[in-house]
């Protein structure tokens, strides 16, 4: 069975239990209006012609198993939620650093907007967090 890929539209035919042995493929839409293209029927956009297409394809067994997908999607999910909690991290980090730079030096964000952005923002914030180092080193 071929389905062409078409935004959320396909999910649920995706998502269905089909019977066991039954191989369901997902298809490019590019595959198929390609595949149009070369019956000759390129600007014409019926489902007549796109299961036509879609059939060829599934006979030259052209897309991808749907039952491989559930590790990808799986993996994928997991990458997902580890960078955005890395994000997260990031961000809780950089903005604590800012908060302690604002105080150790007032005026410092006004002076540089973006102060971990730039070369001397970062050599703030890397050699002079510690107000006595910054006495001993003027």
């Amino acid at each position: 069975m071929g389905i062409e890929a078409a935004g959320h539209y396909h999910r649920p035919v995706l998502d269905y239990r089909w019977p066991i042995g039954w191989e369901v493929l997902e298809l490019n839409p590019g595959h198929v209006a390609e595949q149009r293209r070369v019956a000759g029927r390129r600007r014409v956009k019926t489902d007549a012609i796109d299961l036509e297409a879609i059939t060829e394809l599934v006979l030259a067994q052209r897309g991808q198993v749907i039952t491989e997908r559930g590790a990808l999607f799986g993996e994928l999910a997991a990458w997902a939620a580890h960078r955005s909690r890395r994000v997260t991290t990031r961000t809780a980090t950089k903005n604590q650093l800012l908060g302690q730079l604002d105080r150790a030096f007032p005026g410092l964000t006004r002076a540089l907007p973006d102060v971990l952005g730039t070369k001397i923002g970062r050599l703030v914030a890397a050699e002079f967090t510690d107000p006595p180092d910054c006495r001993r080193s003027v």
